[in-house]
């Protein structure tokens, strides 16, 4: 059980098993609840890392920032 659950769906007694007296409004004595625990649909998290790439103004040499060590692959 949890305290607060994301949904809660209420199962009403209309009428009663044995006489078929209407019990709409009648008060309720109790519940009886049954949790469902459901696990969404895992999603990808897609991260992407942008080397910045510069022409020096002054030599005209290319540069390039460096990835992190662990991002060594193109994918």
């Amino acid at each position: 059980m949890v305290d607060n659950p994301d949904v809660t769906i209420s199962h009403k007694v209309h009428r009663c098993d044995t006489c078929g007296m209407f019990l709409e409004d009648v008060e309720i004595t109790n519940l009886e609840k049954r949790p469902v625990f459901d696990i969404p649909p895992v999603s990808i998290k897609v991260t992407e890392h942008c080397a910045e790439i510069k022409t020096c103004p002054n030599c005209g040499c290319t540069n390039k920032a460096d990835f992190p060590e662990e991002i060594k692959h193109p994918i």
